[in-house]
């Protein structure tokens, strides 16, 4: 099985890259739509994607806000990230 948009060849058994069945394939890579942001706020780092920097800090804001995690009251270190590895744990 090949992704649609890049040609990226992927077993069907990599069920974590079809996003749903009536979709066509398509990779985790094409599906990445916007940059990565990385958030920094007390100590606490988030990995944000967005367009631009202003929709990651609300998008980061709205999710610290719900998750009770925070209430920012001052403007965390925001920074574009090139390449971005999230981790299993």
């Amino acid at each position: 099985m090949n992704c649609l948009k890049c040609g990226t060849s992927f077993s069907e058994d990599e069920v974590f890259v079809i996003k749903e069945d009536e979709v066509e394939p398509i990779c985790d890579s094409c599906d990445l739509s916007g940059d990565i942001y990385l958030i920094t706020y007390n100590r606490d780092e988030f990995a944000v994607q967005a367009q631009n920097r202003g929709e990651a800090l609300k998008k980061w804001e709205t999710y610290v806000r719900w998750m009770e995690l925070a209430t920012p009251d001052e403007e965390p270190l925001v920074k574009k990230v090139k390449y971005f590895l999230p981790s299993d744990y």
